[in-house]
């Protein structure tokens, strides 16, 4: 499964353009009313949010293993990463991934992850230098057997990694995540952010070469 595209809202569009143009160095494409960038395969798009209201998420972007310290390196030199237990690198060893974390203007939880079994992104497609696709989104629910359930019958996608669990359950492959998640948990690693359902909106190309979308919230899927 491949993230097409990824549509989020943020408070504030200018501190947006400036951390994911200037700090990501992501190239921006022409937008009416937003922002979009391109990010390998993925194309993510920004929306205003509503007045007062501070959604925030989780998303990842795959990075090749070989470019990961270059990655770390650029994305550190502009902006604090989170650490665990004094690490800046965080070994995820049953998926076999090393991953660094940090944070975006409105306060989502972004992460590069690089997977040694990671298909390569397209060499054709402009990416910022050592950061690859969006291959992870944060789906937050009541119930998270419930969406699992929506998204396994109709996506026809499985959980990852061992990952099934009441709270947290990661659906999909290494090339594309669905990380569901019950509201009130913390977003990893020790953010102490609540995790909060927020507006989004995707498009996916599943292995079948059928396309996609979730819309929430309330998240529904339906056919692209």
């Amino acid at each position: 499964m491949r993230f097409d595209e990824v549509e989020l809202c943020v408070p504030d569009l200018e501190a947006a353009r400036a951390f994911y143009a200037g700090v990501l160095q992501l190239p921006e494409l022409p937008a009416e009313g937003g922002l979009a960038f391109q990010v390998g395969r993925t194309q993510l798009r920004f929306n205003a949010a509503p007045a007062a209201e501070q959604p925030r998420y989780h998303i990842a972007f795959s990075v090749p293993l070989a470019q990961f310290d270059a990655a770390r390196s650029l994305v550190a030199a502009r902006t604090p990463l989170i650490t665990a237990d004094g690490d800046e690198v965080i070994v995820h060893a049953s998926w076999d991934a090393v991953a660094f974390y940090f944070r975006d203007p409105a306060g989502s939880i972004l992460e590069c992850i690089a997977r040694r079994g990671e298909p390569p992104d397209d060499p054709q497609a402009p990416q910022a230098p050592g950061i690859g696709s969006v291959c992870e989104v944060g789906i937050v629910v009541d119930e998270v057997s419930a969406m699992v359930a929506t998204l396994r019958t109709t996506l026809a996608i499985t959980p990852f990694g061992g990952s099934e669990g009441a709270t947290f359950t990661a659906l999909g492959d290494e090339e594309g995540l669905l990380i569901v998640v019950q509201r009130g948990r913390a977003w990893y690693p020790s953010t102490g952010l609540a995790a909060a359902p927020a507006p989004l909106a995707l498009a996916l190309t599943l292995d079948n070469r059928s396309r996609q979308r979730i819309v929430g919230p309330p998240y529904r899927c339906t056919s692209a």
